[in-house]
């Protein structure tokens, strides 16, 4: 029987923390395989890098896994590493452990999801991974305990739904403290958007972004308010660009 692949990437760089709590996890599950950004590029979705040519250095992750450190986005560098980089199409993508939560709105801009999804893109399994916790020193072991639990659900799967990712948030707590994992949906959570305004030391204007995330969700079944309560957050993803619903609608309005 062929050997299980497991791609990792991820949004805040090669040398992220997260990335290798992740890494020491899984690696006895399956041959793994690593390309990363080799800086930090969060919020960046799914961009792609079409202006600029794509430089993979390799080199070998805590000296025995096959890692590339890549100059382009968390997306370029699944794309990359799926189609130019493996010896064949891996049997899972994990994106992160990201620092930082990837719930409700937040799914749309977040770079770690993005990875993910590039994944599904090709029919592949793939899960993203959050920590609710923004601090550079924050504590993955809960988090890569719970990577490795759905790690080994997910090999075991024989028809994970095309087209979907895992979307995975893991709140700030040991991981004796969480209730327990929930399937969830998105919540209706928002950005209040603010930039602040700066001057350098040139006296040139510059804005800060300096928003504030409102939860205003109330149900348990929301990804926001279940890690608030203390569940690992688990929501099956998939970007449907055309409403179906209101297609008739337009057609209507808009058909000449």
């Amino acid at each position: 029987m062929e050997n299980k692949i497991i791609l990792i990437s991820n949004d805040d760089g090669i040398h992220s923390s997260g990335l290798k709590a992740i890494v020491n996890a899984i690696s006895d599950l399956a041959q793994v395989y690593i390309a990363a950004p080799d800086r930090q590029r969060s919020a960046t979705s799914q961009m792609l890098t079409v202006d600029k040519p794509l430089m993979a250095i390799s080199y070998l992750y805590e000296g025995n896994i096959p890692a590339w450190s890549i100059n382009g986005s968390p997306a370029d560098c699944v794309k990359l590493a799926i189609n130019s980089l493996l010896p064949r199409k891996p049997d899972l993508i994990i994106s992160g452990i990201n620092l930082g939560g990837n719930t409700s709105v937040n799914t749309l801009y977040s770079g770690t999801v993005g990875a993910a999804y590039e994944g599904a893109l090709a029919g592949i399994p793939s899960m993203a991974l959050s920590l609710n916790n923004f601090s550079h020193k924050a504590d993955c072991t809960a988090s890569a305990k719970v990577g490795r639990i759905l790690t080994e659900k997910i090999l075991k799967m024989e028809n994970f739904p095309k087209n979907y990712i895992l979307n995975v948030n893991i709140p700030k707590s040991s991981f004796d403290e969480l209730k327990g994992m929930l399937i969830t949906d998105i919540s209706n959570s928002n950005w209040n958007d603010k930039y602040d305004k700066r001057n350098d030391p040139f006296g040139r204007e510059y804005y800060w972004f300096a928003g504030e995330y409102k939860i205003n969700d109330k149900r348990l079944e929301s990804d926001d308010v279940a890690i608030a309560q203390n569940y690992v957050s688990i929501t099956p993803i998939k970007f449907e660009f055309t409403n179906q619903e209101i297609i008739n609608t337009f057609k209507e309005k808009l058909e000449l």
